[in-house]
């Protein structure tokens, strides 16, 4: 028994005098650490281990912490838990015409937090060096001790791995969720699950016209061929901040183009053209899915495309033989937009369009009423190259089949098909 009163009384005061872990943090006005590595030497005799400016300011840019900033207690309880230190020594240096100086403050647990300045020519002068000796050995000396403002459920553990902050940051995340946060888990791609999607560019289509027919001498084939100019607009009101939701899904989209300089020639006009009225639009509603970095949208919407002549310039006795179309219609479609890389998507769409009306071609004047079999598809890629900005490339395909109800020229059948391409600029949000 007397042996265990005896260890109480050398084991009790070697306990109340242990000494702190020092960390001297980088001096704002230091040049080259030069007064802070004094400092960490100053430090050593009453410390049981000091952390040099050098180690404390990597473990600062790993906090993403300015060391020329004054660091709040929150900054300070992060940066002794990384470092695994009981008190920081932080400050800055003035340089002055005759003498410099370096104010420092001392703050951890176990002891009062304290301020101190000194003047100093030389920061490797003996004199500057004992004075700081002497003024640190004050401070870190256990004295009446302070309660460490942390509650013990937020103390940091002693033994901690380097990637503490970002477990920490994955348990944040999943106590969001928890609460049915709406941040998202992951980041949205950036083109194929964009809120807003402005598009602005140009294409190149060759549009034909070919019959079935058992007549002798069928009308002619139709070609022609010309540059376009592009706009396109889809957009998502709720996915501006998540995805996630009813109402993220619900959207707008529509698109325009219009030929520009296209025109036919007329046989036996003597050289004469028919100037070309060739464009069409689409314009309705989506619905979105996300899945994954990826997005599938089902929609319907209304649709038109012409191609119509203006013979006005042609001379009295010359006709085009080329009846005008313009189709209206409804037009249900789909698109989906595929991740290939964290930049690049690739997309690909298609709609049937159930015809109302298909112009001049179906009348009595042409070739009389027809069944229809009408759609389109699209497919390309959609390239960021910064944020919110883009480059879209695409082939598209469009096409109407006609069965007609009656033979007018030996005409049974005829198929309209566009080919083109087009290259756009996007804005994406």
């Amino acid at each position: 028994m007397r042996w265990l009163v005896v260890a109480a009384w050398v084991v009790a005061p070697a306990i109340a005098l242990a000494k702190p872990s020092v960390a001297v943090v980088p001096l704002d006005g230091d040049d080259g650490n030069k007064v802070g590595n004094a400092v960490a030497k100053a430090a050593e005799d009453e410390a049981s281990a000091v952390t040099g400016p050098k180690d404390t300011g990597k473990a600062m840019k790993k906090l993403d912490l300015d060391p020329s900033r004054e660091l709040s207690k929150k900054d300070q309880k992060k940066l002794r838990a990384r470092l695994e230190v009981d008190i920081l020594i932080s400050g800055k240096v003035e340089e002055g015409d005759d003498e410099n100086s370096v104010s420092l403050t001392v703050a951890g647990k176990g002891i009062k937090s304290s301020r101190l300045k000194l003047r100093f020519k030389k920061a490797s002068s003996p004199k500057f060096n004992r004075e700081l000796s002497e003024a640190l050995a004050k401070r870190l000396s256990p004295g009446e001790r302070e309660e460490d403002d942390e509650d013990e459920a937020e103390k940091p553990k002693k033994k901690r791995v380097a990637e503490e902050d970002d477990e920490a940051a994955v348990r944040k995340k999943k106590k969001k969720k928890r609460r049915g946060d709406d941040d998202e888990e992951t980041p949205r791609h950036a083109v194929t699950q964009a809120a807003i999607r402005l598009n602005a560019g140009a294409g190149f289509g060759r549009r034909g016209l070919t019959y079935e027919s058992n007549a002798m001498n069928p009308p002619p084939p139709v070609g022609t061929a010309a540059p376009s100019a592009r706009i396109e607009v889809e957009v998502y009101p709720g996915a501006t901040k998540t995805l996630k939701g009813a109402a993220a899904g619900f959207g707008l989209y529509g698109h325009y183009d219009l030929t520009i300089g296209l025109s036919i020639d007329v046989p036996g006009s003597g050289g004469k053209s028919a100037p070309i009225s060739q464009s069409h639009y689409q314009a309705g509603v989506r619905y979105r899915f996300a899945f994954g970095a990826n997005s599938l949208a089902l929609g319907v919407g209304y649709a038109a495309r012409k191609y119509t002549a203006d013979r006005s310039g042609l001379g009295m006795g010359v006709t085009l033989d080329m009846p005008d179309v313009s189709y209206r219609g409804v037009a249900p479609n789909v698109v989906g937009r595929f991740a290939a890389t964290p930049t690049v998507g690739i997309f690909a769409g298609a709609a049937f369009l159930l015809l109302m009306d298909a112009g001049p071609i179906a009348t009595n004047e042409n070739f009389g009423y027809a069944k229809t079999l009408a759609f389109e598809g699209a497919a390309g890629a959609d390239i960021a190259l910064a944020k919110g900005y883009g480059l879209r490339l695409a082939v598209e395909l469009n096409q109407v089949g006609f069965d007609f109800k009656t033979t007018v020229r030996g005409v049974t059948a005829a198929t309209d098909r566009t080919i083109g391409a087009v290259a756009s600029f996007e804005v994406l949000y």
